[in-house]
């Protein structure tokens, strides 16, 4: 499970390393100051290519809708393990993402 903001979101999605997204939605919208779910990025999420809905559960005055992205299942096992093993960036820190 990954949670974060606009930034690790589009790191997990656009490269398809994610096989489910669960969003929860307040009951409120419009404040332009609130952070986006996803930058802009080349996903493979498309009308052609749909997340398959298979749950939706209300708690309290917020939905939670939970997804199973189908294209995540179809990324081969080297490409997942080239980006996950990415060796040691400047200063000892693991780096994200893979070549």
């Amino acid at each position: 499970m990954v949670e974060g903001g606009t930034t690790l979101h589009t790191q997990f999605l656009t490269p398809a390393l994610a096989d489910e997204l669960h969003l929860v939605i307040p009951p409120f919208v419009g404040d332009p100051t609130a952070a986006r779910l996803v930058a802009p990025g080349t996903y493979p999420q498309s009308s052609a290519h749909r997340m398959n809905l298979t749950e939706v559960r209300q708690i309290g005055d917020v939905v939670s809708l939970r997804y199973l992205l189908e294209v995540a299942l179809e990324v081969s096992t080297s490409t997942v393990c080239r980006s996950v093993l990415t060796p040691p960036g400047p200063g000892g820190h693991p780096s994200v993402g893979g070549s």
